[in-house]
């Protein structure tokens, strides 16, 4: 799947229209475009019209939920290189993970302030830009911008933000364990940090399922601690 060119694209699926029209216009003076929608049906016309590098969406529309919208932009591949920020009501919202598992690659706190939304959108686009690099493990390459990996030519498929963000740390410290206090700290430090083992197994797991079988094979559990790499150099 590649990454559309041109400017950096937002789509805002926002209800109420004078708070998008804020967040259109303190996105629109810090050069980024914008367009907003205010339902689910509406969203999903945008996609396929505008072509959004990120999507913001709220928990609850009039028309549906935010989850469900969030699963249904994952369902279609030719959004597969949206980046889906989630806005939660709430703290119990906040540390549900199922936006994870509906495909949204990170989780804020519902904000009523545009200056705040465009601190997060700049933050995210930062981390977004970054070049493609190599990485301690021999053979692997990491491409932080179209989120694949390749490793000895082999290829991944398209990864979450989230899972991209947990290769680029496992592979830091590669070989040395990756402590699982450290991978909630830094990736799910509101929306599963006091969620058990499970969920970062499971995490794990469907993160595994998109890698080169090879690689795939050399993530592994370290008991207890967390996450570890063991891929021989040879």
């Amino acid at each position: 799947m590649v990454i559309p060119d041109g400017p950096f694209r937002i789509l805002c699926v926002e209800s109420d229209p004078r708070f998008a029209a804020r967040v259109k216009s303190s996105l629109a003076r810090a050069g980024l475009r914008c367009r907003c929608a205010d339902n689910s049906e509406r969203a999903v016309q945008a996609l396929r019209d505008f072509m959004p590098d990120l999507v913001l969406l709220n928990s609850r529309y009039a028309d549906g939920s935010g989850l469900e919208l969030c699963r249904s932009i994952r369902r279609e591949n030719r959004f597969a290189w949206v980046v889906i920020a989630v806005f939660a009501d709430g703290r119990d919202d906040l540390m549900n993970d199922g936006w994870l598992e509906a495909g949204a690659d990170t989780c804020w706190q519902k904000t009523s302030d545009p200056a705040r939304v465009l601190a997060l959108v700049k933050g995210l686009r930062g981390r977004l830009k970054r070049d493609e690099r190599a990485l301690p493990v021999p053979g692997l390459l990491i491409d932080l911008v179209r989120r694949v990996v390749t490793y000895n030519g082999s290829g991944s498929t398209r990864l979450s933000l989230r899972e991209t963000q947990f290769l680029d740390l496992l592979c830091r410290v590669y070989p040395k364990t990756l402590e699982r206090c450290e991978i909630t700290r830094k990736l799910f430090p509101n929306s599963v940090a006091d969620a058990p083992d499970l969920a970062l197994n499971a995490f794990v797991r469907r993160l595994k399922r998109k890698l080169p079988r090879p690689l795939a094979r050399g993530i592994e559990a370290d008991y207890r601690r967390g996450y570890r790499v063991r891929i021989p150099e040879a």
